[in-house]
């Protein structure tokens, strides 16, 4: 199984160069915050007295099963990062976020726009994946399960939220834009809480993959994006597989075909 890991992952860096993903930065934790595409080093960040998080070995499951064991970040209590914003992303994105929390019960931030000045943002609050002030969206959280949370922005403040790409809800933030930074050089904190009312409100978790784009994907593009990182070694869904292909869009397509040689070379 190894053996495929590193030979999909080697595939999937080739098919990256040919769609010129200097339009996204990727970060996949492997030992260290660096930077691919151009993205600068992550910065941990903590509060509360939390200690240091490390790189290590984790069993990484998935509400598809078992998917792999692969380096990963993981991070304490009240601890995190921050995704230094040079003037790369503004009022339009796409992050993917491949991530779990040890356990769950009560606020765990998961992104911060704001710079640590406000509550509002993103939690996960009990299993429920919430909004901070408008709500929670779905309740789907399990702990020490992996997910992939893909969130698009466009410029106009239309938000739309996939959880495992299922699309949850779409949300106008035009009117608070408070899901997007403040200025094109506002960090993005992940993980660890604001300083404002109560900055304990974090959990611990791992995460094993982030990107961020000022480009918005659309929802087949988030759709292979969980066949990459969620569902690697299962069949190939086939309302992802037929979008793809009505679609025409040929670097989509050639995802999947190596999404296929992966499971050819499982057998």
């Amino acid at each position: 199984m190894k053996n495929n890991l590193v030979f999909f992952a080697f595939l999937h860096l080739v098919l990256s160069i040919s769609l010129c993903h200097s339009q996204e930065h990727r970060y996949y934790f492997s030992n260290t915050f660096a930077g691919f595409g151009g993205g600068t080093n992550l910065i941990e960040n903590l509060a509360c007295g939390a200690s240091n998080g490390s790189f290590s070995s984790n069993v990484i499951t998935t509400a598809s099963g078992y998917c792999a064991t692969q380096e990963a970040f993981c991070f304490n209590d009240r601890g995190g990062f921050n995704y230094p914003n040079a003037n790369f992303i503004s009022t339009q994105y796409t992050i993917h976020l491949f991530f779990k929390f040890n356990a769950l019960g009560g606020y765990r931030r998961i992104i911060d726009f704001l710079n640590s000045t406000a509550d509002a943002g993103i939690y996960a609050l009990g299993n429920c994946l919430n909004f901070y002030p408008s709500g929670n969206l779905s309740c789907s959280f399990v702990a020490n399960q992996w997910n992939l949370l893909s969130i698009t922005r466009n410029a106009s403040g239309s938000i739309n939220v996939y959880f495992n790409g299922l699309l949850l809800n779409t949300y106008d933030d035009s009117v608070g834009n408070i899901y997007k930074p403040q200025t094109p050089t506002t960090p993005i904190i992940f993980f660890r809480d604001d300083n404002t009312v109560n900055q304990c409100e974090a959990g611990s978790g791992c995460v094993k993959y982030l990107s961020i784009s000022p480009l918005i994907q659309n929802a087949t593009q988030v759709l292979v994006f969980v066949q990459i990182y969620v569902r690697p070694f299962y069949p190939l869904n086939y309302n992802t597989l037929m979008s793809v292909l009505m679609e025409g869009n040929m670097i989509l397509i050639g995802l999947l075909v190596l999404n296929l040689i992966l499971i050819i070379l499982r057998y």
